[in-house]
C-alpha cells in the first residue's frame, strides 16, 4: 500500500510538471517525448513517467503511438469548444444557485481575485491563469460541488493552453480580473442576470478567438507528419524541452 501511494505521488508530480511545460508552450505540439530522457529527468524508474503519460493522453495533451513515438498534440478546435460548451452549461446554473443563497462567504473568491493581481504584476501567467481555475473551483465548493470543477478540469487542457498562448501574446488577463470581481459583486447583490450575463462572457472569450488563432498558427493546431516523426523519435526526444 505504502509502496503503491510513493508511485501515485511520484507519477502525480510528473503529470504536473510536464502538464505546466505542455501548457506554457515550453513544450509545443509535436515534442517527442522519450520515455528514458523523462525517467533520467525525473530520476524515476520508467512506470512512474508512463503513468504520468498515460493520465496525459487522457487529456488529450499527447499522443500515444505504440512502438513509435509519443508525442506532444496540436491544439484541437474541437476540444476548446467542447469544453466551452461543458463549463457554459455546468457554471450558468451553479452562478444562479449562488445567487439564491441568502448569505454566503465570498472571501476566498476576493482573496483569489487580489492573487491575480499580483500574479499579473509579475508577468506569471500560468500562475494567473492558475489561480482562475482556482476562482472557478471555489465558486463549486461553495456550492459543495466541487467534484463537478473537477469534472470540467479533466475536459479542458485544450482550452488551457489556448488561454496561455492568448495571455501572453494578446495580453488578454485584464478582463477576466474585473469580470471576477463584477461576478463576485453581482452574487453578493443576489443579481443572477447580471452574474451570469458576466460569466458567459469570461467564459466565452478564449473560444471564440480558436478560429483566428488557428490561422495565425497553422503550425500549432496541424498534427505532424509520419515521417517527420519518425525521424524526430530517432533522434533525441524532448528535443524543445532540452533549452
Amino acid at each position: 500500500m505504502q509502496h503503491s501511494h510513493r508511485r501515485r505521488s511520484r507519477s502525480d508530480g510528473i503529470y504536473t510538471d510536464l502538464r505546466r511545460r505542455i501548457l506554457s508552450l515550453e513544450l509545443p505540439p509535436g515534442t517527442i517525448l522519450n520515455d528514458r530522457e523523462l525517467t533520467e529527468r525525473y530520476g524515476t524508474s520508467r512506470t512512474p513517467v508512463r503513468d504520468a503519460v498515460q493520465q496525459l493522453a487522457q487529456d488529450g495533451l499527447v499522443h500515444v503511438a505504440p512502438q513509435f513515438a509519443t508525442f506532444v498534440t496540436p491544439f484541437d478546435s474541437v476540444a476548446v469548444r467542447q469544453a466551452h460548451f461543458l463549463r457554459i452549461n455546468l457554471e450558468t446554473p451553479l452562478i444562479k444557485r449562488l445567487c439564491a443563497y441568502e448569505t454566503l462567504d465570498l472571501t476566498s473568491a476576493r482573496r483569489l481575485i487580489s492573487r491575480q493581481r499580483l500574479a499579473l504584476e509579475a508577468n506569471d501567467f500560468l500562475g494567473f491563469l492558475e489561480l482562475d481555475d482556482a476562482f472557478h473551483h471555489a465558486l463549486f465548493e461553495l456550492d459543495e460541488m466541487g467534484a463537478i470543477w473537477m469534472l470540467i478540469q479533466s475536459h479542458k487542457a485544450q482550452l488551457d493552453r489556448l488561454r496561455y498562448l492568448l495571455a501572453i501574446e494578446h495580453g488578454q488577463v485584464f478582463h477576466p480580473i474585473e469580470q471576477h470581481s463584477a461576478i463576485v459583486d453581482a452574487i453578493e447583490a443576489h443579481e443572477s442576470r447580471t452574474a451570469i450575463d458576466v460569466l458567459r462572457v469570461h467564459v466565452s472569450g478564449s473560444a471564440q478567438r480558436v478560429d483566428g488563432m488557428a490561422a495565425q498558427h497553422p503550425d500549432l493546431f496541424r498534427w505532424p507528419a509520419t515521417r517527420e516523426l519518425a525521424r524526430s523519435s530517432g533522434r533525441a526526444g524532448l528535443r524543445s524541452a532540452q533549452t
